[in-house]
This record gives C-alpha cells, structure tokens and sequence, in this order.
C-alpha cells in the first residue's frame, strides 16, 4: 500500500475538476470576521453525495455538513477556504487526514454550501 493508491484508484476512476480558492480568516478586536481570497486553482477531488446533508450523531453532539470531498493527501486544504464544483460554492469547515498502515492515503473533506455562483 502507497500513498499513492488513492491517486492510481478512486481519484483515477471518479474524479473532478473544481475550483479550490485558498481564503484568510482574520479577526479584529471586536471579534468581527475577515475572509480574504487568494488566487483560485483548479484541483482534482472525489466528491460524495454533493448537496445532501448527512447526520452522525454521537453523544450529545450531532454534526452536518452539505458535501465531502476527498482529496490527495499532498493537497494543501485549509479550514474556510472556499471549493466552487457544479456552480455550488461551498466553504471548507473540516480537513482529516487518513492513514492506512502508517501511510498517510488520502485526506476528507467536509463542506458547508455557501451559496450558486
């Protein structure tokens, strides 16, 4: 097993093209949020069940998200920056990576809707 199995299989085999657009959170000493936008850039992902919301409850605590993607495990993936797929906009809430044996595979995603472009 390699890291680059993933590549060689579902990214191959199911593959997308979308627009990932690196963002900046600042915040002031209010407390008031800045997003700024970076250069966009086009990258290959997997996408899972785009536009349906999914519930996994745990204890006490019950988390949603819009989409997960899944992304090659050197891909630079950061929490807000923004991914446009299929005139969706949608902002990254969550990155985690997975390993297999040691080897770091592949990473997910997951996806809040923002709004259509």
């Amino acid at each position: 097993m390699t890291g680059d199995d993933f590549s060689n299989g579902p990214l191959a085999d199911f593959g997308v093209e979308v627009t990932r657009t690196p963002v900046t959170m600042t915040t002031n000493f209010h407390g008031n949020k800045t997003y700024s936008d970076g250069t966009n850039e086009t990258i290959d992902v997997v996408f899972s069940n785009p536009n349906k919301k999914f519930g996994l409850d745990k204890s006490g605590l019950t988390e949603v998200y819009d989409a997960k993607i899944f992304i090659k495990s050197t891909q630079t993936m950061n929490k807000y920056d923004k991914i446009t797929h299929d005139s969706k906009v949608y902002r990254v809430d969550t990155v985690s990576k997975r390993n297999f044996n040691g080897t770091l595979m592949f990473k997910t995603v997951n996806l809040f809707y923002l709004k259509d472009e």
